[in-house]
């Protein structure tokens, strides 16, 4: 059975990356560096190098910085491309650092991957950080995760070689990798439908990707050919304060939903500690869906009905669509890879 890994094993995996990247020299940097570049412990940084002691990538040492035994990209790779994501490799999730890591894997004798982090991805007005970062970035590919369109316009602009992780945003043409949100979101409406549910609540993204509006515009036209009713909201001030407002509202009523789907895991697990708290058993008095979920969730009891990525799948489209973006006639196109479904306990027939 998978298992979550633990916090130090994330920060082992991270630094492992920068090894790897080269972005150590000869030295690993001190704990007390290394805690305020992880943002965590002495303890958990600790645990982190020993397992890199252990896998051979670092001189097992006490009282100094480690020596790196093994270290930077392969020098038969003949290309750069550099991931530029908003946070730090760790803490964007296990399923993507895995699909990173695999892909990197494939790649190394052909492209010496790097990672750069930018808050300034996500920004609405990012151009004056973005010209200091590609100013001092050599790459021949910009692999571009969870940006605006703002962020996507300015690099098209520019001229520049990108392939987006996710969902371009509309008018940009480069090539993407993600989920069919739309089959997604077919799916769901279906699912929905065949278990005679008649009121849905959908508790959204705070941020709206590209990827996030397709599949919104999926389920609410298929909804409305199924005559089921659906309401969303966006947890602007947390998912708390959302359900309490709309299903106290609902309660009050006698209008309650009968299925709650939400978008994001860490949004479910809030959702149901609230309903759990306000006497809402699942699924007896109320179902439940989550849209995007990974093996996490398995701990979960009852177990969630939800969707999760096809990781294989992914890996693969990513690492041809970086191949053919670097190539001599490089090709604009748009992949999807279909979620797994996963049927669980917490989705009842009404």
């Amino acid at each position: 059975m998978w298992k979550k890994p633990s916090l130090a094993e994330q920060v082992a995996d991270y630094l492992e990356g920068k090894i790897i990247n080269g972005d150590f020299l000869d030295f690993l940097p001190g704990e007390n560096s290394l805690t305020k570049l992880t943002g965590v412990s002495r303890s958990s940084i600790r645990e982190a190098l020993k397992i890199l002691e252990g896998k051979g990538l670092i001189e097992s040492s006490q009282g100094k910085n480690r020596k790196i035994l093994a270290t930077a990209a392969s020098q038969s790779s003949s290309f750069h491309a550099t991931l530029l994501i908003p946070n730090e490799l760790y803490e964007m999730g296990s399923p993507f650092i895995k699909l990173i890591a695999e892909t990197e894997k494939q790649l190394q004798d052909y492209v010496h991957l790097d990672v750069q982090t930018s808050r300034a991805i996500k920004m609405q007005r990012p151009k004056r950080h973005l010209q200091r970062l590609i100013s001092s970035t050599t790459t021949d590919l910009w692999l571009l995760v969870q940006a605006s369109l703002s962020t996507q316009s300015w690099f098209l602009q520019q001229g520049i070689p990108c392939v987006v992780l996710g969902s371009p945003s509309d008018g940009i043409d480069y090539p993407s990798i993600d989920v069919d949100w739309v089959e997604t979101g077919l799916h769901l409406a279906n699912l929905i439908a065949q278990h005679n549910h008649h009121h849905v609540y959908v508790v959204e993204r705070h941020i709206q990707a590209q990827g996030s509006k397709l599949l919104k515009k999926a389920y609410t036209q298929r909804f409305e050919q199924l005559d089921i009713k659906v309401e969303s909201g966006f947890p602007e001030y947390g998912v708390i304060p959302l359900l309490e407002k709309y299903l106290t509202t609902k309660l009050s009523k006698s209008q309650i939903p009968t299925v709650i789907v939400f978008y994001e895991y860490d949004n479910l697990l809030t959702g149901i500690t609230w309903m759990m708290s306000n006497g809402l058993k699942i699924p007896e008095d109320i179902s439940v869906i989550c849209l995007d979920a990974d093996e996490s969730i398995d701990s979960i009891y009852p177990a969630i009905t939800h969707y999760r990525r096809n990781i294989p799948p992914l890996i693969k489209a990513l690492v041809n669509t970086i191949l053919t973006s670097l190539g001599e006639k490089p090709i604009s196109r748009q992949l999807a890879t279909q979620q797994k479904y996963i049927k669980g306990a917490s989705l009842k027939k009404c």
